[in-house]
């Protein structure tokens, strides 16, 4: 599990940065949790109450009326691991940060390419990350799979079709929504109550159905069709849009 905190009191800046975190892990198997701080004395208070379970912080200096950087001072003090990201308008700190071993000194705004780049950077930093994967029975196997490697899950009653992204159907049995459970990623959309689809393998979208490209159909739930359609092209808005560097 990697746990991420925002620290900034704007609000649509900590919604970017969530943004942004959302489809880094969309690429990626990893766990993740996110903490959200509108100020100093949150912050602050957060790790009063709590062990040092955040590993990567992006803040903000100027935190209203509270001195951001003793108040990161202060936390570096109690967590020598923590990786810090100053995100900020001001550059006055640059040099003075290295005091505190920060990770990434950002000046606002902050480009996804960049925060990919110190994501990429902090995992490969971190050697006990690994990516999680989905353990299966099939038929006498049992098999770890990564998600990038399942195109869609169909269910028949107590029957799970897993279609895979080199063609290969595994059948296990067990509830779509456990699976979906393990599957918390916002690639994986609950289309129908039968079927869970990786939009990273949509290639078209019709009325009541996707195709994926490996040419399979997979149903839309008609009641829904219009949110769940919704949902499908907002990610893809998005993703083409970071992608892009935009």
């Amino acid at each position: 599990m990697i746990n991420i905190g925002i620290c900034d009191c704007n609000k649509e800046h900590r919604e970017e940065l969530c943004k942004f975190i959302n489809m880094y892990f969309s690429g990626h198997s990893y766990s993740y949790k996110v903490f959200q701080f509108e100020s100093a004395d949150s912050l602050t208070a957060y790790y009063e109450n709590n062990e040092n379970e955040i590993n990567l912080l992006f803040t903000e200096i100027d935190l209203g009326n509270s001195d951001g950087f003793e108040t990161i001072k202060a936390i570096r003090q109690k967590d020598e691991d923590l990786c810090i990201v100053f995100n900020t308008f001001s550059d006055s700190y640059v040099l003075k940060s290295f005091e505190l071993w920060t990770f990434y000194y950002n000046i606002k705004p902050i480009a996804y390419s960049t925060f990919s780049k110190i994501m990429d950077r902090f995992i490969n930093q971190h050697k006990n990350i690994r990516e999680e994967n989905i353990l299966i029975k099939s038929g006498k196997r049992f098999m770890n799979l990564s998600f990038n490697e399942i195109s869609y899950i169909e269910s028949q009653n107590t029957t799970l079709k897993i279609h895979m992204n080199n063609y290969e159907v595994l059948k296990t049995y067990g509830k779509l929504d456990d699976i979906e459970m393990q599957l918390s990623n916002i690639r994986f959309l609950r289309c129908h109550k039968s079927f869970l689809i990786n939009m990273d393998y949509v290639k078209s979208v019709e009325a009541y159905k996707f195709t994926t490209i490996f040419g399979d159909t997979v149903s839309i739930k008609q009641r829904e069709a219009s949110k769940i359609k919704k949902m499908y092209y907002d990610y893809k808005t998005l993703k083409e849009r970071y992608e892009k560097n935009i």
